[in-house]
């Protein structure tokens, strides 16, 4: 019977495993593109430089969102703006454009 329990315990302990901490960094930021006030929110990822996210003309409000994916590696942030719409009840993702950031 003990060597059964040392066996089962043993098993035990090979299968745990320590869980990865998940760093996310969120920043909210107010500004203008031309002279249309925005507030954009970000979300970046440490562990896999990616950043999520979403901006909104203020005069729109929040419900018009245009929503943000990208990365941060080497100083450079590149972000692509995404709609996501509806065909026949799959939702589609578009990306509409490319911005860098250096």
């Amino acid at each position: 019977m003990k060597t059964i329990l040392l066996f089962f315990a043993g098993f035990l302990m090979l299968q745990v495993q320590a869980q990865q901490t998940k760093i996310t960094l969120i920043h909210n930021f107010k500004g203008k593109i031309d002279q249309y006030p925005v507030e954009i929110n970000l979300r970046s990822n440490l562990q896999n430089d990616t950043i999520t996210g979403s901006y909104y003309y203020t005069k729109k409000g929040r419900d018009k969102n245009i929503f943000l994916e990208g990365t941060l590696k080497n100083n450079t942030l590149t972000l692509k703006e995404v709609v996501y719409t509806t065909l026949n009840g799959n939702s589609i993702k578009k990306h509409l454009a490319t911005l860098n950031y250096y």
